[in-house]
């Protein structure tokens, strides 16, 4: 819902200062200042797949998008 996507934005604002940057019927593409700190990887991956669970049961393993939030200012959502 839009309520329960707004709360998590706001959140990972607060935590990361990610905020989003494009948003369509079925993506969303949040902007970071820099990547999320290592040690908060695993915690980012696990929000990550109760937000949107389709984009790693479709295909993006979920060691493959730990590594990849600890290098990346971009993270890319999308639900079918």
């Amino acid at each position: 819902s839009p309520e329960e996507m707004t709360a998590v934005c706001k959140y990972w604002y607060e935590q990361y200062q990610a905020v989003p940057a494009v948003i369509s019927h079925d993506t969303l593409e949040m902007i970071l200042p820099e990547p999320i700190p290592e040690d908060k990887a695993d915690e980012f991956v696990k929000e990550y797949y109760a937000f949107c669970q389709d984009t790693i049961d479709q295909g993006v393993p979920m060691p493959l998008l730990k590594e990849t939030v600890k290098y990346s200012t971009v993270w890319q959502f999308w639900w079918d």
